[in-house]
C-alpha cells in the first residue's frame, strides 16, 4: 500500500450561527523553513465549495495507517430529521487526492469551526490544487464531535495540518504548498524571491482598516499606499506578479484581495479607488478563474465571519 497524506482544513461558519468563541489569531506554528509574507493571517474562513459530498471512507490515523469510518455515531443517533438535518450542516467536510504515485491527498473542511482564522492559507492550498488540476473527493465527518485521531496531532484544532505519510504532522501552509509544488510541478506556480513579498502588507492593512472606527487614524491610507504599490508593480510587471503566469504569490493573494473588496464594500461602502486600474484587472482576472470561483467564499459567509470582528 503507498503511503498517505492528509490536510486538515476549516471553513466559515453559516451567517446563522452565533458568533465562535475568540481565539488566539497567531500562528505558533513548529519552527520550518522562512514562512511566505503572504501566509501570517487571520479572517473568517472559506464558505463551502461547489463539491459534491462523497460517501464515508477510510481516513488516515494518526499513525499513517487507515482506519474505517463507514457510519458516524451522530448520523446514527439523531432524534428526528430536523436535528439530523441540523447536525449535517455542522459537518467537516474532507477531500482526498489520489496521484499516479498512490499517495492520498485529505482536505478536511469544517462548516462550524471553533476558529475562524488561518483558513486564508488553507485557500492558497486548495487553489494549488486547483491550478494543478489535482483530482480530489470530498468526504465527511462531524466537526463538533471531533475524532480523537484529530485530537492527537491537533489538541488545539489549528490548521492545515499535513502528514507526509511518515508519521509527523506539520502546521505550515509553506511547507505543505511546497511538497505539492514538488509532487505536481506542472504548471510552476514558484515565485521569484524578489517577488515575494508584493503585497504582502495589504491584508493587514486592510483588517485595521476595517475595524477602525476612527476615520482620521490613517488606516485608510495605509491601506491605499500599499495598493498604490501593487498598481505599480502591475504596470510594470503584471499582468500577474511573476508577468504573464499566475503564481503563488498571486494564490496567496487573491483571497485576500476578494475578503478586501467584499467587506470593506459592505461594511464601510468602500471601493477600491477606480485609478488604480491595473490593480482592477488583476483582481478581474484572478477572480475569474476556475480555480478561483471553485473554492471562494459565498459573499454573505464572508460577511458573516467578519462581522464579529467588525462589531467588537
Amino acid at each position: 500500500m503507498g503511503h498517505h497524506v492528509c490536510i486538515v482544513l476549516l471553513t466559515l461558519p453559516s451567517p446563522r450561527i452565533p458568533k465562535p468563541p475568540e481565539t488566539n489569531t497567531g500562528d505558533r506554528l513548529p519552527p520550518g523553513p522562512t514562512r511566505h509574507p503572504h501566509t501570517r493571517d487571520t479572517g473568517p474562513a472559506l464558505g463551502p465549495t461547489c463539491h459534491t459530498p462523497l460517501p464515508f471512507s477510510h481516513f488516515p490515523s494518526v499513525s499513517g495507517e487507515l482506519y474505517k469510518s463507514p457510519t458516524p455515531q451522530f448520523l446514527r443517533s439523531s432524534p428526528s430529521p430536523r436535528a439530523r438535518r441540523r447536525e449535517n450542516r455542522n459537518l467537516l467536510r474532507s477531500t482526498r487526492v489520489r496521484s499516479s504515485s498512490s499517495s492520498t491527498w485529505a482536505l478536511r473542511f469544517a462548516s462550524r469551526p471553533p476558529l475562524a482564522t488561518r483558513t486564508l492559507s488553507a485557500t492558497r492550498v486548495l487553489l494549488t490544487l486547483e491550478e494543478k488540476k489535482v483530482p480530489y473527493e470530498l468526504k465527511l465527518i462531524d466537526i463538533q464531535n471531533k475524532p480523537d485521531w484529530f485530537l492527537k496531532i491537533s489538541p488545539e484544532g489549528k490548521v492545515p495540518v499535513f502528514n507526509n505519510g511518515d508519521g509527523k504532522w506539520i502546521a505550515d501552509s509553506d511547507v505543505i504548498t511546497q511538497i505539492i509544488e514538488e509532487k505536481y510541478p506542472t504548471p510552476p506556480l514558484v515565485t521569484p524571491p524578489e517577488y515575494a513579498s508584493v503585497g504582502s502588507k495589504i491584508f493587514s492593512c486592510f483588517v485595521t482598516f476595517l475595524k477602525s472606527k476612527d476615520p482620521n487614524d490613517g488606516s485608510e491610507k495605509a491601506l491605499l499606499s500599499e495598493l498604490q504599490a501593487l498598481e505599480e508593480h502591475l504596470k510594470a510587471h503584471g499582468p500577474f506578479i511573476n508577468g504573464q503566469n499566475v503564481s503563488a504569490a498571486d494564490l496567496s493573494l487573491a483571497p485576500k484581495l476578494f475578503h478586501l473588496q467584499v467587506s470593506l464594500e459592505h461594511f464601510k461602502g468602500w471601493k477600491i479607488p477606480e485609478n488604480l486600474t491595473n490593480v482592477h484587472a488583476y483582481t478581474e482576472a484572478l477572480f475569474t478563474r476556475e480555480s478561483f470561483i471553485k473554492t471562494k467564499p459565498a459573499k454573505e459567509h464572508l460577511i458573516a465571519g467578519w462581522a464579529p470582528k467588525v462589531n467588537a
